[in-house]
């Protein structure tokens, strides 16, 4: 017959069964946060993104036409305003960014493919330095 004043197992042994016992609920929690993980990287990326948006958005509307044409009858009155090839180019560049990084936010929250969007921030669209920002600051 077993003894039934048996001792209850020391803290050491208790600690052992719970952690013997534990595999699943660990496996669980390394599960969950790795996932929170990569999806935290991902939202933060996206908002990277919609950031960047909003920076091209602000620069194409920042560019004005360069060119314009007045009255010649000295009155001052705007005929006509357009703009130069240089600064066409210029919104041509800035059109195009902005359809990529569009396209690759779409293939993020649309098909949850991140690599393009990845590839956007790595340096797939560098943006024109200007002069005054050269590396070496000269």
């Amino acid at each position: 017959m077993p003894e039934q004043n048996a001792a209850p197992p020391t803290i050491s042994e208790a600690v052992a069964e719970k952690i013997a016992s534990a595999g699943p609920e660990i496996r669980k929690r390394v599960i969950d946060h790795l996932a929170e993980e990569k999806v935290a990287k991902l939202s933060n990326l996206v908002m990277k993104g919609y950031a960047a948006l909003d920076d091209l958005e602000i620069q194409l509307r920042k560019l004005k036409p360069d060119n314009k044409t007045y009255a010649p009858d000295g009155s001052g009155a705007l005929l006509q305003e357009g703009f130069s090839h240089g600064r066409m180019e210029e919104r041509k560049k800035l059109q195009k960014r902005i359809t990529k990084l569009t396209s690759a936010l779409n293939q993020m929250l649309e098909h949850n493919n991140s690599k393009s969007l990845e590839e956007y921030f790595r340096g797939g669209d560098k943006p024109d330095k200007p002069a005054d920002e050269s590396e070496d600051g000269n």
